[in-house]
């Protein structure tokens, strides 16, 4: 297993290396207590962590740097969680392809808030144009900005999000 781990870990770092694009990732916690932030990537069926776990006190921020083409991307505030399919908030993210005649390649995005998730989460991304979701309170986020669910692939997953056109930072806020 960890060697399996190392070399997944490994493979997304020559991609980066190997001359593929990076966005940012700034991460707020606005929540009462310090929060274990952590990027984390779902590959072949694990999830390996794709940095340190980092404790952010409240009202401070930490940043992650992510491959321009990763796909299956998680940021969490529970670091400190052992088993990193428990149910928690996240802001997820991954690569989206452009096609021909439509927009050239983006970053897909949505909020993770399914029942039993604890903080609220807005991601809010620094270009122009693109949307921000956000779901301030877990037990009452619409369909349109954060997964609650994931029966809400039935009437279209209208959680997810695209912005189109080539890299771009985010922020991501928990308890706010």
């Amino acid at each position: 297993m960890l060697l399996r781990l190392n070399l997944q870990t490994l493979a997304a770092s020559v991609l980066f290396i190997t001359g593929l694009h990076a966005y940012n990732v700034q991460v707020i916690n606005k929540c009462a207590a310090v929060k274990n932030m952590m990027a984390l990537q779902q590959m072949s069926g694990a999830i390996i962590p794709l940095s340190k776990s980092v404790s952010v006190a409240s009202g401070r921020q930490t940043s992650f740097s992510i491959p321009f083409k990763a796909k299956g991307v998680k940021i969490t505030a529970h670091g400190e969680y052992s088993n990193h399919w428990q149910v928690q908030s996240l802001a997820e993210f991954g690569y989206a392809a452009g096609w021909a005649g439509g927009p050239s390649a983006g970053i897909a995005y949505d909020v993770s808030v399914m029942t039993g998730s604890s903080e609220g989460v807005t991601i809010r991304p620094w270009k122009a144009g693109c949307q921000t979701k956000s779901c301030p309170n877990v037990r009452s986020c619409p369909a349109d900005q954060g997964w609650t669910n994931p029966n809400q692939s039935n009437i279209g997953s209208p959680a997810d999000t695209v912005c189109y056109n080539g890299e771009t930072d985010f922020t991501v806020t928990f308890c706010g």
